[in-house]
């Protein structure tokens, strides 16, 4: 596996660590989604909480989120939190552009991050030097699943009832062949 100390070439990403210079790109991290473009706008005030990263292009979320998880530990490490990353660049007029390019889900319990854009490179997300990079930490709620899983069965049993009403639905310790 390629370490962002650049220890390693690896091979099917074509980049040689050891003999590329890294770039830097500024990570401005915020809990919630995104920010607006207003935030960038003047960059005489950029948002506060920035963090300086070297990293090479062929970078994933996945190194920039474990790397995000060490630098930020109580807001990412020690949580389960979705982080929503976005490119800011300016435009051809000049305006500031935020585009979503990719969500990462980390739990703290398992350590690891699960079915997402984690395998994204920079490049893919048509990174270029100098173009920032802004971070939405979306905490995650217990009622959030409970409630999705409420919705689900709700539904369920709906559906459920209705097809008994129609004659369709599967009697319990009846034959269930059909005449």
């Amino acid at each position: 596996m390629t370490s962002l100390t650049g220890k390693k070439k690896d091979e099917s990403r074509g980049i040689d660590r050891t003999q590329i210079t890294p770039s830097l790109i500024r990570i401005f991290v915020t809990t919630g989604d995104n920010r607006s473009p207003s935030a960038y706008s003047d960059t005489e005030r950029l948002p506060e909480d920035e963090i300086h990263l070297h990293t090479w292009p062929d970078a994933t979320l996945d190194e920039i989120s474990r790397l995000l998880s060490t630098a930020k530990p109580e807001e990412i490490a020690n949580s389960k939190v979705t982080l929503s990353y976005a490119l800011v660049y300016p435009d051809s007029k000049g305006h500031m552009v935020v585009k979503k390019c990719g969500v990462v889900k980390w739990n703290s319990k398992n350590s690891h991050f699960i079915n997402d854009d984690r395998m994204k490179t920079l490049q893919q997300c048509h990174y270029e030097v100098g173009d920032y990079l802004d971070v939405g930490i979306i905490p995650h709620t217990n009622t959030r699943g409970l409630d999705e899983d409420k919705d689900r069965d709700r539904d369920r049993n709906r559906n459920r009832d209705r097809d008994r009403q129609r004659g369709q639905g599967r009697e319990y310790g009846k034959s269930s062949t059909w005449r």
